[in-house]
């Protein structure tokens, strides 16, 4: 709060009416943690997933080339000039 008031240039009554999810939220994680309520885990299986190649038009390899050549980190322009190159679409 004084962090606050110091920063508007307010007393910290003037904006209590603006901060009521500052106090909301300790309530609110006490509540879930009595309630035990969670976000739910989601199981993910490998074997039905099916992994569809990416293509690029030339459009987009034509820009991923040029923005590869901008760059100074030879590393980094090897990485985009390979995924250009590997992901173009063949017609």
């Amino acid at each position: 709060g004084m962090a606050q008031s110091a920063v508007l240039g307010v007393a910290t009554l003037t904006y209590l009416p603006f901060c009521f999810f500052n106090l909301l939220s300790p309530l609110m994680t006490i509540a879930y943690g009595y309630l035990a309520i969670k976000i739910k885990k989601l199981e993910h299986d490998n074997s039905t997933s099916i992994r569809k190649p990416i293509y690029l038009s030339n459009n987009s390899a034509k820009f991923l080339s040029d923005v590869a050549n901008s760059f100074d980190d030879p590393e980094l322009r090897k990485c985009f000039l390979n995924i250009s190159k590997n992901h173009l679409k063949q017609n």
